[in-house]
């Protein structure tokens, strides 16, 4: 399991000099989107392409942060079948 990084909102920006790794800080603002409701609970969440433009990451990153919520326990079973909320 993931510990997901606390302290970071729905609008924060990515720091690629900080502690937490890009992909952990992605997770945590991915997450405080969906518990802001940002992103609505049956909605698609963004594609890969789409949150690396916005974050200005390179593609392997996105990946990566995709399976990380479900070992954080937040997805009920970790799939990533379906992108949505």
């Amino acid at each position: 399991m993931v510990d997901i990084p606390k302290g970071y909102g729905p609008d924060d920006e990515l720091d690629p000099e900080a502690a937490d790794p890009l992909y952990l800080q992605l997770a945590a603002v991915l997450i405080s989107r969906i518990q802001s409701g940002v992103y609505p609970l049956g909605r698609s969440l963004p594609g890969v392409d789409q949150l690396m433009q916005e974050f200005g990451l390179a593609r392997g990153t996105g990946p990566q942060d995709a399976r990380s919520p479900g070992r954080a326990r937040l997805c009920p079973n970790g799939r990533r079948q379906h992108h949505a909320v």
